[in-house]
């Protein structure tokens, strides 16, 4: 213990004659002065920040008593071969402004980076908060004053969180969820069960990412869905829904009654799952645009594999709602089948009888 002891002392000793610039033992000499002899144990006056530094470097209890203090101090001394006067000034000057010094090392915001002290100094081997981190450094602060497009992913995830664990930040947990999934897109396709693999993610966090995700993917469908939209080509089509249909692991078929200005103005969900002749039926689909007088339609569905490529089914699908609206007179726009960043259009590829596009 007396070696720890007196190489603590040591180190502090040489870095702060490296900030008083060679002039250490005159700073000490003017801050010896009115103090010729040094209290007593039951006299020893609480300080907080010598409390700190040595509750740091695991020689006190956090909340100890100025009587620790002082025998902590003179336990230092002692190994030190120092007198208890001089080595609680070099204490205090490590951890509290002072004239001729140009910087504290030890203080609230530590200067870890610098200190000789850190490999075994409890603080600098702890998990850091976000709140250790300077303002202008933590996410919320960030978003709050430069708004959420500065954030990167991890920092708009760990806001998210809200909360780290004992052995990491919300950031550092933001960084091995993006780390095992990938992306936002990923993480929407994973349960809360899978999210809460991942060590430090527990039900109550999983909650909160998969609440955000969907918030995001009901604005999606808000947006495609608001009325007016108008259907000018099928990369707006694909615009409007690949948001919330090409990470969906089974297969969803929409219809999209359009007005005689090719004005979406609702929405059908028609079936879910494997797409057959049987589930995509004419009469499903062409019920509603009867009743509710579309002058035409567009059919939209995704493939789970990322891959648009239409299957037999799909090209058998598309001919039969086809001729099932032009006998109605309701014309088949369009049957867009979404990809992972790409899309496959009948209509662009000549597979349907092609429409006006425009107002008509």
């Amino acid at each position: 213990m007396d070696a720890k002891l007196r190489r603590i002392y040591r180190a502090m000793e040489r870095k702060l004659d490296e900030l008083a610039e060679g002039r250490l033992e005159t700073v000490l000499g003017r801050c010896a002065e009115g103090e010729a002899t040094y209290p007593s144990r039951d006299k020893f006056a609480d300080d907080p920040a010598l409390r700190r530094l040595l509750w740091r470097v695991g020689l006190v209890r956090r909340n100890c008593s100025a009587a620790n203090l002082y025998d902590t101090v003179c336990a230092i001394a002692q190994a030190a071969g120092q007198r208890r006067e001089r080595a609680r000034r070099v204490l205090e000057l490590y951890c509290s402004p002072a004239d001729g010094i140009r910087r504290v090392v030890c203080d609230e915001q530590p200067r870890c980076e610098e200190c000789p002290l850190a490999p075994e100094c409890k603080f600098f081997h702890r998990t850091p908060n976000i709140t250790d981190l300077p303002a202008d450094q933590r996410p919320r602060e960030r978003l709050l004053a430069e708004g959420e497009g500065a954030l990167s992913d991890a920092e708009l995830l760990a806001i998210m969180l809200r909360s780290g664990t004992q052995e990491q930040t919300a950031i550092g947990l933001a960084h091995k969820l993006l780390g095992r999934f990938g992306s936002f897109r990923a993480l929407a396709t994973k349960s809360a069960a899978e999210l809460s693999s991942v060590k430090g993610i527990g039900p109550a966090k999983a909650a909160q990412v998969k609440a955000a995700l969907e918030i995001g993917r009901r604005l999606a469908r808000q947006k495609a869905t608001e009325p007016g939209r108008k259907l000018t080509d099928s990369q707006t089509v694909y615009d409007m829904y690949a948001p919330r249909l090409r990470d969906r692991r089974k297969e969803t078929f929409l219809v999209l009654l359009v007005d005689t200005h090719h004005r979406v103005f609702r929405e059908i969900t028609v079936s879910e799952g494997t797409l057959t002749a049987s589930l995509v039926h004419p009469r499903e689909v062409f019920n509603e645009a009867v009743r509710d007088s579309a002058a035409a339609v567009v059919c939209v569905h995704n493939h789970p594999s990322g891959d648009p490529t239409p299957s037999d089914h799909d090209i058998q699908i598309t001919r039969r709602l086809h001729t099932a609206g032009s006998t109605l007179g309701i014309h088949v726009l369009d049957h867009v089948i979404l990809g992972d960043g790409t899309y496959y259009s009948f209509a662009d590829e000549n597979q349907l009888p092609r429409q006006r596009r425009d107002d008509g």
